[in-house]
């Protein structure tokens, strides 16, 4: 009775699920509990007077429905105690630590008899370290439990901790430290570059360039897949790719830009009219390559900046600074009719020069035609030859928008 509910909102970031934006209740008397939410993917915890969540909930709910008699459990939590230090054995203080097995659950919803619901055990908690290095961590409804810590200057730490032992010191390896040097294409310092490294462990870091084009990133862990992504004003956006860590000699990663080009379109209906406030996605032909990761759609250089989707003006022009050189697939959507799209292809030569100096590439948006496409198709078993009922996703190659 009187617990703590909380639903977590669910976000991916670099292929890992995040909960966050929490929504919280309290259980009646007898243990129950109810909650209005919009159409999300969720976490749903409980805890308070000396419990904490052994067995939670994790799936998702969709608009205007309605899902009753969901079971969670608790048990006595559990205080956790620690030292962290480096490879001296010296305490490390500030360092945080956490442990989160709602990130983890199983694929199966038969346990729960909803569908899209299935159901995670253990808990999180959050906590930092002292002076000493030493830290509690609580509530947790067992002693025995995955922990993750990470520190600026060290590299991260996750695995399994039993809490049961008398001394429990969790030791922190040195982090390798990443230097860099950014010159514009003039061959001028680019002050104030933003720097993006990312070495396929999160959380990526982001800092700035100083005056004289120079960066720093500490605490970073092995990695021969790893990227750094620089952009400034003026410039084309830029990753480098495939940043191996640590360098051979520690020598800095120098790094030159391309100048900027600019997109200069205007969006039309075939009448002639201005499309206003439809949404223009770009697909360059500069793609992320990042071992052992799948991503959905292609991840390409725009996208990782931030840069991918845009939004026409009253008039139905759009202006994209910054671009590099090269081919772009235009996808383009009217912000009354999502179901529609129409796509055309735009080569460097049509991105180049002042905004000034540019004459808008046009992009007609046929709605009529856009209406009439009608792929047909009939999926048959390999063996029997039998027609089979499916989903049937389709996507246009990035490069020659073939299905």
């Amino acid at each position: 009775a009187h617990l703590d509910v909380t639903c977590w909102q669910e976000t991916r970031w670099l292929g890992r699920t995040e909960p966050n934006n929490p929504i919280r209740t309290k259980t009646a008397s007898n243990g129950t509990f109810s909650m209005d939410l919009e159409a999300t993917s969720f976490v749903l915890t409980a805890e308070g007077n000396g419990w904490t969540t052994q067995r939670g909930l994790r799936g998702e709910i969709r608009q205007g429905e309605k899902i009753t008699l969901l079971e969670m459990v608790v048990s006595e939590a559990q205080v956790c105690e620690g030292t962290v230090v480096n490879a001296a054995g010296l305490p490390v203080a500030g360092a945080q630590i956490y442990v989160n097995h709602t990130t983890t659950s199983s694929s199966s919803d038969d346990e729960t008899g909803h569908k899209r619901i299935s159901i995670f055990t253990g808990g999180r908690a959050l906590t930092v370290s002292d002076e000493a290095g030493r830290f509690k961590l609580s509530p947790l409804p067992s002693r025995v439990a995955t922990v993750e810590v990470k520190h600026p200057e060290y590299q991260i730490f996750e695995q399994k901790v039993d809490f049961n032992e008398e001394l429990v010191v969790i030791q922190l390896k040195d982090g390798i430290m990443l230097e860099g040097s950014i010159l514009t294409a003039d061959g001028t310092p680019a002050a104030g570059a933003q720097v993006i490294v990312n070495c396929g462990v999160p959380p990526q870091q982001k800092m700035f360039a100083d005056d004289q084009g120079h960066f720093i990133a500490n605490g970073l862990s092995p990695t021969i897949g790893g990227f750094v992504a620089v952009h400034l004003p003026g410039s084309a956006i830029h990753v480098v790719q495939h940043v191996v860590l640590p360098r051979e000699n520690n020598g800095p990663l120098e790094i030159q830009l391309e100048r900027g080009h600019q997109l200069n379109l205007r969006v039309e209906y075939s009448n002639g009219d201005p499309m206003p406030l439809a949404k223009v996605v770009l697909e360059g032909d500069r793609i992320l390559d990042i071992p052992n990761w799948s991503s959905t759609p292609v991840r390409t250089w725009e996208r990782q900046h931030g840069r991918a989707s845009h939004t026409t003006d009253r008039d139905g022009h759009l202006l994209i600074p910054d671009l590099y050189p090269g081919t772009f697939k235009v996808d383009v959507r009217p912000s009354d009719r999502k179901d529609l799209v129409v796509q055309a292809h735009i080569a460097s030569a049509l991105a180049t020069g002042a905004a000034s100096q540019m004459s808008p590439e046009v992009i007609v948006f046929d709605l009529q035609a856009a209406e009439s496409v009608v792929l047909k198709g009939t999926i048959k078993d390999a063996q029997s030859g039998l027609p089979i009922d499916c989903l049937l996703y389709t996507s246009p190659s990035p490069r020659d928008g073939l299905l």
